[in-house]
């Protein structure tokens, strides 16, 4: 009952990606050159996913819910992690999500991305906040998805320091 974390790099994995997803739509983000998928397989089976999306002339997919200019500055590279999707069973007590952005933050961090962006749930929102992710928002309800998120924020060289001082156990597993 290993559990293996991975980018999706072949069209098959992508597709495993894009097809565990609970709603099946994709959009024009899923394609972009700017955006790399990340697998969570246990036994062989895709068990979860999560899409980072770098910015690009398209933006990125929170840009609905907030004004990101404020962000935008000299030598600041955004990305946002989206469309996160664990199968019922597989959460494992949240390591499943939490091996998922641990490969997103080392792969953000090895691309140079400073700023990362999530649009959180309810239940999930007390994870993110542990791993230093901030509310730069309201929260808005997807009628399309009838769910009620929040935008959220997390600059990852700051967010690195407090880790290490606040949540040490959670630095150690995201820098192993």
């Amino acid at each position: 009952m290993a559990l293996e974390f991975k980018i999706a790099s072949t069209k098959e994995e992508i597709d495993q990606a894009l097809n565990l997803r609970e709603v099946k739509e994709t959009d024009e983000f899923d394609f972009l050159p700017v955006t790399t998928h990340f697998l969570a397989v246990r036994d062989g089976k895709p068990v979860g996913t999560v899409r980072l999306t770098e910015d690009s002339e398209k933006g990125l997919p929170i840009e609905d819910l907030t004004d990101l200019s404020k962000f935008r500055k000299p030598g600041k590279k955004l990305a946002k992690a989206s469309k996160l999707f664990i199968l019922s069973g597989y959460s494992s007590g949240g390591r499943t999500m939490l091996g998922l952005f641990k490969l997103v933050y080392r792969y953000a961090k090895k691309k140079g991305i400073t700023d990362l962006y999530v649009t959180s749930n309810e239940a999930a929102l007390p994870i993110f906040e542990k791993l230093n992710f901030e509310k730069i928002g309201e929260a808005h309800f997807y009628d399309k998805f009838n769910v009620l998120v929040t935008p959220l924020h997390l600059d990852l060289s700051k967010a690195t320091k407090k880790l290490k001082t606040e949540r040490p156990r959670l630095f150690a597993y995201f820098n192993k």
